[in-house]
């Protein structure tokens, strides 16, 4: 129940958010948006820099930064749209500022619009070894159970999206990067196949290079 609270709170924040986003960018001066580029820069470079994998630090490209107050509790954030390396990368990350200037990610991030059939236009951490998928049972696919495979996704990977079906997780660097994507329907044309105890998912006629098989995962109670 409680999921299901999370995620329709999420259906309503995002066309909310997005809203505002249009507006805070119509508003916001010149000097304002200097300030947040500036603050985000800093923190990048010294203490955040997005996507790391395997030491490699892929170049950054931000598209927009609005520092606005997206919660209504009088406090800005500053909300940044990414052009992401990876297609398991967020596009759009918030940051809570501190009144002394410093920035703190907020871990759950956001992917708005639809699933995308695999273009080759973003790289895959899959292919470099970094990433594997998993589900649970169909036994053990209570919200409790998908709660906690969640907590333990998020303590031990770098990276996690969350999807109806199954989870990803990724090897990246930094403070830990949440996607929920629950609430968004796969392509018409993906297919999952079950064989024996592995599940592979397939977009059209072509599979992800090592990203399609991956294993049902089950939980123990001292996990």
């Amino acid at each position: 129940m409680k999921q299901r609270e999370r995620s329709m709170k999420r259906l309503f924040l995002l066309p909310s958010l997005l809203l505002m986003l249009v507006f805070a960018m119509a508003s916001v001066s010149q000097t304002e948006k200097s300030s947040a580029v500036e603050l985000l820069k800093k923190h990048l470079l010294e203490k955040d820099y997005p996507e790391v994998f395997q030491d490699k630090n892929y170049h950054v490209r931000v598209e927009n930064v609005l520092n606005v107050d997206i919660d209504n509790d009088g406090k800005n954030e500053l909300v940044v749209l990414f052009y992401p390396h990876y297609r398991q990368s967020a596009s759009v990350i918030i940051y809570k500022v501190s009144p002394a200037g410093e920035l703190a990610r907020v871990t759950e991030a956001l992917a708005p619009g639809p699933l995308q059939k695999i273009s080759g236009d973003y790289l895959d951490s899959h292919e470099i070894g970094s990433a594997f998928d998993f589900s649970l049972p169909e036994s053990q696919t209570n919200p409790e159970n998908k709660n906690k495979a969640l907590q333990i996704a998020m303590a031990k990977f770098g990276g996690v999206v969350v999807y109806r079906r199954f989870y990803h997780v990724d090897g990246r660097k930094g403070p830990v990067s949440y996607l929920d994507m629950t609430s968004v329907e796969l392509p018409a044309d993906v297919l999952v196949v079950v064989i024996g105890h592995a599940v592979a998912c397939a977009v059209g006629t072509r599979f992800p290079s090592r990203g399609a098989v991956h294993q049902p995962v089950g939980l123990r109670d001292d996990e």
